[in-house]
């Protein structure tokens, strides 16, 4: 259940933007494609008297809006979210890396945005398939809860689309815990809930057809 915390700046934001949306909101009317995306990379060296071990890992985030603008700022559709992070390390003594350990997290959910000059919100509930979290080395998958997504995004007219940085805090809960190799899990029994709110930055897009 949210936090009192949580609401109110859900709250803030709703009631601070649509009050600035009926003031100045842009006119963008028509079919929009609202792609952002963040990637980074991260490999480190371990030096030893018998050799050395590697370490590499990639984070890849995902965060797309499809949806129609209705003429007055307002803005409809779905959003999609991924965040897959690929990792791998190589002790000295092997030669193969072997396949990378992989974390992966999908949800999908409906979207209300505003544009405000070069401003725009999103809020998005992923309830079209509920935030699940998959962590393949440990074969456990989290699932059956819910998620908040809030995306302020700051564009530059490009002439025929809209390009900027994207600021994302996302709020997602899990109700279900399973080990997919092992039913005697016993943490399967203990498991109560799982929740996680992270802010993340994106470089994003925006082009209306």
């Amino acid at each position: 259940m949210p936090s009192k915390t949580t609401t109110k700046i859900k709250n803030m934001l709703l009631i601070g933007g649509f009050v600035l949306w009926g003031q100045t909101s842009m006119a963008l009317e028509g079919v929009y494609f609202n792609p952002a995306f963040s990637y980074r990379t991260e490999e480190s060296t371990t030096k030893l008297d018998g050799g050395e071990n590697t370490y590499e890992r990639t984070h890849t985030l995902l965060n797309i809006g499809l949806g129609y603008g209705m003429g007055n700022g307002l803005l409809l559709g779905l959003k999609y979210f991924s965040d897959k992070v690929e990792a791998h390390s190589v002790p000295f003594w092997e030669d193969n890396p072997g396949d990378p350990a992989v974390l992966e997290t999908t949800a999908i959910g409906g979207s209300v945005g505003f544009m405000v000059d070069e401003l725009s919100l999103f809020v998005s509930i992923m309830a079209v398939q509920a935030p699940k979290r998959v962590d393949e080395p440990n074969n456990i998958e989290y699932s059956e809860g819910g998620g908040t997504m809030i995306d302020a995004i700051y564009f530059a007219d490009m002439g025929s689309w809209f390009l900027g940085p994207q600021l994302t805090w996302r709020s997602f809960d899990y109700k279900s815990y399973k080990n997919t190799e092992d039913d005697n899990d016993q943490t399967a029994d203990a498991f109560i809930s799982r929740s996680e709110s992270i802010i993340e930055p994106y470089i994003s897009i925006l082009v209306f057809f």
